[in-house]
């Protein structure tokens, strides 16, 4: 909900847990630790969530697709993801949602 009430459109939510994750992102790198952890860990929490979401079967499929994203730069900001200021076209691509699923995330 925006702070009228009124529900957030998906670019609008998206754009706001990117700003929020990249703000934790920073604030662990000022306090000492590795981006390799923050990365890793963030992951992690990730495939966790989506797995309680979605089941594990539809997680699976949606990181098979992963490797071919990630060789076409799909992932890759420049110069640093922490200079940069988010757009919705740089932040989460519509496919990074499995897909077959009722349930939104």
């Amino acid at each position: 909900m925006d702070e009228e009430g009124r529900a957030l459109g998906e670019a609008e939510e998206k754009r706001i847990a990117l700003s929020l994750l990249l703000d934790a992102w920073a604030a662990a790198l000022a306090r000492g630790v590795s981006p390799e952890a923050i990365a890793t860990t963030a992951i992690f929490a990730a495939l966790s969530d989506m797995i309680d979401l979605h089941g594990q079967e539809e997680v699976a499929r949606l990181c098979d697709a992963l490797p071919a994203r990630v060789r076409k730069g799909e992932f890759t900001l420049a110069p640093s993801k922490l200079d940069m200021q988010p757009t919705v076209e740089n932040e989460v691509g519509e496919d990074d949602e499995p897909k077959g699923t009722d349930e939104e995330a």
